[in-house]
């Protein structure tokens, strides 16, 4: 028998088990073991909860602090979001977006919501406008977006279109010019974006660690993004961050560290395989997905390769529903079919 409740000065889950019941606690993702207090520790979180209930089953006991905490959690985030997950429209956010197509409002809705989200709607469906006005709608500036060096322009137009007090800094050319751009960035005192591409995006930020992966003295260091308190980042083409030993990828984490909201677009959220969403997820909430390992061993379908190695192949059946129970609060999917039924066929011409 484990007993569970939240410590209310580390913000932690607390594990209490018996020393026979340790290989069961290690099935945790992120469980650590504090030497100091005799004692399991998690991260607070909604996975955390249905993880623990799923590998101790009724053979758990729930402190109040942490059946409070899960309560309020349910009530104001995971519920409210599954239920815009599937809405055709969000009749509340009508009058201040009358503009945006009903599917849009309830895709900015589910984001302002889940608070850090994945959007993965098909391309076209508008995601952009959906990041801005969840993030308007929360009040979460400053926010930095980071993109493709091709669609900056496209990101300025549409803050400039849907956003129009916001003002925007466009981050780019020599490194003295980009450091400028961020030092006058740092004088603004109302709503303000700053919009940098993915390869400058780790030249001014300290990149996070990944497993055993050394970090330089110099990776370490804060840099000029990392002086700014971000309300929110959006991370656009997120599929660009599926590698986590990319520096690349551990700069975004590096970045968003601190930043209240995070949000994630990308129209193709796994490419080749199911561990591709841990990176992006880990982005998205990195207290729900914090070791990639432990989330393998618990939720991924592993199979040997001709070269003697192991693939990811998909998701355990057995955890299936565990994995989806936090994963669904948190991402969104829309297709041009279900939402725009009204489209023609695509037809195809060969020239």
């Amino acid at each position: 028998m484990a007993s569970v409740d939240v410590d209310e000065r580390l913000g932690d889950i607390v594990i209490t088990s018996e020393h026979r019941e340790r290989e069961l606690c290690r099935m945790v993702p992120g469980v650590k073991w504090d030497n100091t207090a005799r004692v399991w520790r998690v991260p607070l979180s909604w996975a955390s909860c249905l993880a623990l209930r799923g590998v101790f089953r009724d053979g758990l006991v729930v402190g109040p602090g942490l059946e409070a905490w899960a309560r309020n959690e349910r009530t104001t985030r995971v519920d409210p979001a599954l239920a815009l997950r599937t809405a055709r429209d969000c009749e509340s956010w009508a009058e201040a977006l009358p503009e945006l197509y009903p599917f849009q409002r309830a895709g900015a809705a589910f984001l302002a919501t889940a608070g850090s989200a994945l959007m993965a709607d098909e391309m076209g469906l508008g995601k952009t406008v959906q990041a801005i006005s969840a993030v308007r709608a929360l009040g979460a500036w400053p926010v930095l977006i980071v993109c493709p060096n091709s669609v900056k322009r496209t990101w300025a137009n549409e803050i400039a279109r849907w956003a129009p007090d916001v003002s925007v800094t466009l981050v780019g050319g020599s490194a003295a010019a980009r450091r400028s751009a961020i030092a006058e960035f740092r004088t603004h005192t109302g709503p303000a974006a700053l919009v940098i591409n993915w390869e400058a995006l780790r030249l001014h930020t300290r990149v996070g660690g990944f497993g055993s992966i050394r970090l330089s003295e110099e990776e370490q260091v804060p840099k000029e993004l990392n002086e700014i308190a971000w309300g929110a980042v959006i991370a656009d083409e997120a599929h660009r961050a599926k590698e986590p030993q990319a520096k690349q990828t551990r700069a975004l984490w590096g970045v968003a560290q601190g930043a209240k909201h995070r949000f994630a677009l990308t129209g193709t959220p796994i490419a080749n395989a199911p561990d591709d969403l841990w990176s992006v997820m880990h982005f998205v909430a990195p207290h729900e997905w914090p070791a990639k390992t432990r989330w393998l061993d618990r939720y991924g379908l592993l199979s040997y390769n001709p070269f003697g190695g192991m693939d990811v192949v998909g998701i355990k059946a057995e955890t299936r529903e565990e994995l989806f129970g936090f994963l669904d609060p948190r991402f969104i999917r829309r297709t041009k079919e279900a939402v725009l039924p009204e489209l023609p066929p695509k037809t195809y011409a060969k020239r």
